[in-house]
């Protein structure tokens, strides 16, 4: 199939026609506007229909469901987790004076503390 990337569909974004088509399907087109970085977060090329699913989910129609809220509470968790580590190497307080990773007990009581893990990823079943 078609693969696409960021880039791409930015300039499909710039049609008239692409808008007209979104806007009549009853898409959030400025919502899609706002979520491009989170739709292409890997920066890979996306298969075009699993791209139309992805957008036909930011309908107005569309109702967030409790496995929505559950996804997104993980995404946030995981990303504030990560901007967390970033920042306490910034300072020198996630890793010790000789540079030693964390130690398994204190990656389980940052699990514990946000419920998450390292290599979650948005939409896991974990």
């Amino acid at each position: 199939g078609v693969l696409l990337n960021k880039m791409d569909f930015a300039e499909l974004l710039e049609s008239e026609e692409t808008l007209r088509v979104l806007d009549s399907a009853g898409v959030d087109v400025m919502g899609v506007v706002d979520l491009l970085d989170m739709i292409f977060k890997d920066s890979r090329p996306m298969p075009f229909m699993d791209l139309l699913d992805e957008i036909l989910q930011l309908r107005n129609s569309n109702n967030a469901t409790v496995k929505d809220l559950v996804t997104l509470r993980k995404y946030i968790t995981h990303e504030l987790w990560h901007i967390k580590r970033s920042l306490r190497k910034l300072v020198g307080g996630d890793e010790g004076p000789a540079g030693v990773e964390m130690t398994t007990s204190e990656k389980l009581a940052i699990y514990r503390e946000h419920g998450c893990r390292d290599t979650m990823r948005p939409g896991s079943s974990e």
